[in-house]
């Protein structure tokens, strides 16, 4: 079976981020993980790697249960992808 490999841009009510279907075999060297996500387990199937849409070199895991909750996938591009707004104290944090 084949499984999609292209990251896909998803919205939830605080961030975008671009993200994909984890598999066996993805390399994991540069993603964060969580010590709780992996003390459960993580990474495993139905997990999502995510990247920041302005810098793909900041990626983490989001489990399956928590991007089912809280993600949806965007059908449009927003302008704040482009140049997003942060707040005054994590700009250039994600550079």
């Amino acid at each position: 079976m084949s499984y999609p490999r292209e990251y896909k841009l998803y919205v939830s009510s605080v961030d975008y981020v671009e993200a994909r279907l984890w598999e066996s075999g993805f390399p994991m060297g540069g993603i964060t993980v969580s010590d709780r996500d992996k003390r459960n387990g993580s990474p495993k199937w139905g997990d999502m790697i995510a990247r920041l849409p302005n810098d793909h070199n900041v990626q983490r895991l989001i489990t399956e249960e928590y991007f089912k909750a809280n993600y949806s996938l965007e059908s449009s591009v927003p302008e704040e992808i482009v140049t997003p707004n942060y707040p005054e104290d994590v700009k250039g944090k994600n550079k």
